[in-house]
């Protein structure tokens, strides 16, 4: 079996997980498992987003969804941000905001 990834979480991501957690714990426990499973397997249900760069990819989670990026060179994966799907979820302005400060080291 494969080294696991580290998996790392943006203080905005963080932040939403917090407040998601103290409305829900169902839903912050669910998202909490599938974030240990993307360390270990990152092709269970992980769709890469289309016309971001560097590329980005989101995990669903019954109606959340977790948006991140990876870097194979460097073992590791970065939560960007965890929300409800709504409208907005994959807006591109938002999406390019969230992935401006990812160095050249994750895939895309």
């Amino acid at each position: 079996m494969p080294e696991p990834y580290e998996v790392n979480v943006d203080d905005r991501a963080l932040k939403e997980f917090k407040k998601l957690a103290k409305g829900d714990q169902k839903i912050a426990t669910l998202i909490t498992n599938a974030l240990r499973l993307l360390a270990t397997d990152r092709k269970t249900t992980v769709k890469r987003l289309s016309g971001v760069k560097p590329s980005l990819y989101r995990k669903r989670v019954e109606n959340f969804r977790i948006v991140f990026a990876q870097s194979a060179k460097r073992r590791e994966i970065f939560v960007l941000t965890i929300r409800k799907r709504d409208d907005d979820t994959y807006d591109q302005r938002e999406l390019e905001k969230f992935s401006a400060g990812l160095d050249s080291d994750f895939d895309g």
